[in-house]
Formats: C-alpha cells, sequence, structure tokens
C-alpha cells in the first residue's frame, strides 16, 4: 500500500510539473486565435504566455504578456489578464480567446500622430471600457466603451472659449467598431462619427454648426478653409 501511494504522488507530481511547464506553444491547441490576431512566436509557459510581434489586423500592438487562469483552458476557452507595453502605447486588461475574441476591464493609452486633411495632429488617447467582442472574422459584435482625447481641443485651440476633452461612445454597426461624440466648441457645436476601417486607420465625419452666419467667428471660416 505505502508503495502504491508513492508511485500515486509521484505521477500526479510529475503530471503536474509537466502541465506547470507546458510550452506556451501548444496554447491554440485548446484555444481557437482569432484570424485577425497574428504573431511571430509564443513563447513562455501556457500559463505564462508572450505573444511575439502580435498584430490586431494590420495594427502592430508589439509584446503582449498573458496570464491564464487554468481552469478557462480546460473549457475550450483561454481567458486572463493581458498587459500590452509598446512605444506610444501600453494597456491592460482581461481578455478571453475562444469563438470570439472579448476584451473586459480594459484601459489603452496612446499618444498618437496623425493628420486631419492636411492638418498634422498630436493628442492622447485613452480608451477604456467593460467590454468589446470581436468574432472569429475580426468583425465587431458589441461594444461597451469610451474613447477620451485632446485631440479636437488642440485642433480648435484658437476657438474662443476653451475646450472640454472629447468623449465618444463605441457602438458596432455592420461589423465595424463606431466612436461617436456631440460637443460644445466655442460658440458652436460640434458632432463626430468615427469607423475604424481597420485597427489603426479611423475614417472620421466632423459636422461643426453655429446658431447663424453672423455667430461664425472669423478663426472658424480660416480653420474650415483650410
Amino acid at each position: 500500500m505505502k508503495a502504491r501511494y508513492l508511485i500515486t504522488v509521484g505521477l500526479l507530481v510529475f503530471v503536474g510539473f509537466l502541465v506547470a511547464f507546458a510550452p506556451a506553444a501548444i496554447a491554440p491547441r485548446f484555444a481557437h486565435f482569432p484570424a485577425a490576431l497574428t504573431y511571430s512566436a509564443l513563447e513562455g509557459t501556457l500559463w505564462n504566455i508572450t505573444v511575439k510581434d502580435a498584430y490586431w489586423r494590420s495594427r502592430a500592438v508589439g509584446n503582449v504578456r498573458f496570464s491564464i487562469n487554468p481552469l478557462s483552458v480546460f473549457s475550450g476557452a483561454a481567458k486572463g489578464q493581458f498587459v500590452l507595453q509598446k512605444t506610444g502605447l501600453n494597456g491592460s486588461g482581461v481578455v478571453s480567446l475562444a469563438d470570439t475574441l472579448l476584451l473586459e476591464d480594459f484601459e489603452f493609452y496612446a499618444q498618437l500622430h496623425t493628420s486631419v486633411g492636411a492638418m498634422p495632429v498630436s493628442g492622447a488617447v485613452t480608451i477604456a471600457g467593460q467590454q468589446v467582442e470581436w468574432d472569429s472574422r475580426g468583425q465587431c459584435v458589441g461594444a461597451k466603451a469610451n474613447i477620451t482625447t485632446d485631440i479636437p481641443a488642440i485642433m480648435f485651440a484658437d476657438f474662443r472659449d476653451t475646450i472640454a476633452d472629447t468623449v465618444a461612445g463605441f457602438s458596432c454597426a455592420n461589423g465595424r467598431l463606431l466612436a461617436s461624440f456631440t460637443q460644445d466648441v466655442g460658440v458652436g457645436r460640434l458632432s463626430g462619427t468615427g469607423t475604424f476601417i481597420k485597427a489603426d486607420v479611423l475614417n472620421l465625419e466632423l459636422v461643426l454648426r453655429f446658431s447663424d452666419q453672423a455667430a461664425i467667428p472669423d478663426t472658424s471660416a480660416v480653420f474650415m478653409r483650410q
């Protein structure tokens, strides 16, 4: 009895050792990664994975550290905490990989350098929310999140009044992730709808309204001509 007990304990310890130190490369056998997610390699163990040179569609997101909840793997999904760190971009939250990609309780911060028409624009962007979900084709199926940025305030810095940071709510339409907002801008009102065509491409439509033509300040006319 004593020998059998020792053998059983030894086998359990051996299996536990194998499971604890299982290589990260076997992760796709337990969870189906979305087609929109690509990477060069999986490093570390099954429970603490580093996704090297990760891309979401065409957007490079750098290396992502992913700590998996062990029980989630055996249920056909991989769920855990992630930390993303890249020059000018960082974030954290909870991600689940199964038939869909689900982000929960997340926050991302980035310094954005882009252009609106011919105008170069730089500013800070924070994205935070409860969840955003994509299916295996990378189509947006649900979103509860906001994006906060000072870019419109920088764009309209010559207006007479100080402009608050812009807060836009996320939603999904026809598989695309959308962000929309409305806010006061000086003596006018600015509204916008942005559609993410790719992870790093946003089609943005801005509408600036004034109560009447006499209320349009000269700085606004100059800005709109540009």
